[in-house]
C-alpha cells in the first residue's frame, strides 16, 4: 500500500477479525463459518466453508507492518469501538432510533468509518482468497482507494460512497453468516455488495441515478451513520434476489 520495499507481514486479514470474533462467527472448533450462497441457491443446502484457519480470511505477504498495524489499524480501532463498545461518550454511540426503519448515529467519525470500509474493498480486490473472486477493481479505482486509505483522505460522501442495510431484527437469518461478496448495480452505478457482521454493505463509485431517499443510508460527511432495517422475514428474499441476478 505504501509502494515502498519493505518486509511484509505473514498474515493480513481482508475483513477485520473483530467482525467475526465480536459476533462469534466461528463454529465450535473455532474455524470460520462461511458458505457459498450460490451453491445454497442451487441445492437448498447450507454447506459451510470449513478450513484449518483459526481466524478470519487473510492473505500472506500483502501489507507491511506500518500499513496494516498502524494506518489501517487506526481505522479498525475506531470502528470496533463504534459498533461494539458500551463506553462511547454520549452522543457518539450507535443507537436503534426508529429501529423499524433504520438504526443510526449522528456523530460518527466519517473519515475513520469510511476508510475502514474502503480498505476492506481494496484488500478484497488484491486478495487471492476464492471468497472474494468477484471483486475486481480497475487500476484507477484501485489507485484512488490506495491513496485515500494511505493518506487519510476520505473525500466527499458522493465519491466512493458506502451504503448500509442490516438484518439484526430478522430472526429468520443468522447474523453469523458470511457470504461471498458480489458485483451489483445501484441506481446507475456499478459496485459491490458484502454480507458480514449482520450488515449488508454496498460500495459504488458515485451516486448517479440513486433515489434521494436511499442516499441517507450512506456514510455522510456530517457524521450521520444510518443502516436501513431489512423487515423481519425479508432477508433471504432480498439476498436471493440479488444473488440470482
Amino acid at each position: 500500500m505504501c509502494l515502498e520495499e519493505k518486509d511484509l507481514q505473514r498474515k493480513s486479514h481482508i475483513i477485520p477479525e473483530f467482525f467475526y470474533s465480536e459476533i462469534k462467527l466461528f463454529h465450535e472448533h473455532h474455524n470460520l463459518y462461511a458458505f457459498d450462497l450460490l451453491q445454497y441457491l442451487k441445492s437448498g443446502r447450507i454447506k459451510p466453508i470449513i478450513t484449518k484457519q483459526k481466524s478470519g480470511f487473510y492473505d500472506e505477504y500483502i501489507l507491511c507492518s506500518n500499513c496494516d498495524g498502524v494506518i489501517i489499524n487506526n481505522y479498525e480501532t475506531y470502528t470496533r469501538s463504534f459498533f461494539y463498545s458500551q463506553n462511547l461518550p454520549k452522543g457518539k454511540e450507535l443507537k436503534a432510533r426508529n429501529a423499524k426503519t433504520y438504526i443510526e448515529c449522528l456523530n460518527a467519525d466519517y473519515k475513520s468509518l469510511k476508510l475502514l470500509y474502503l480498505s476492506i474493498l481494496w484488500r478484497a480486490d488484491i486478495s487471492k482468497q476464492p471468497l472474494f473472486r468477484e471483486i475486481s477493481l480497475s487500476d484507477k479505482v484501485k489507485e484512488d482507494l490506495r491513496q485515500m486509505i494511505f493518506y487519510g483522505d476520505s473525500r466527499s460522501d458522493k465519491e466512493y460512497p458506502v451504503f448500509f442495510m442490516h438484518t439484526f431484527f430478522d430472526r429468520t437469518i443468522s447474523q453469523d453468516y458470511l457470504f461471498h461478496p458480489i458485483k451489483t448495480t445501484f441506481g446507475n452505478e456499478d459496485g459491490f455488495t458484502f454480507f458480514f457482521g449482520g450488515f449488508i454493505v454496498t460500495y459504488t463509485y458515485g451516486i448517479d441515478g440513486l433515489p434521494e431517499n436511499l442516499l441517507q443510508y450512506r456514510l455522510h460527511e456530517s457524521g450521520a451513520f444510518r443502516a436501513l432495517t431489512v423487515p423481519p422475514g425479508k432477508s433471504w428474499e432480498l439476498i436471493k434476489e440479488w444473488y440470482n441476478k
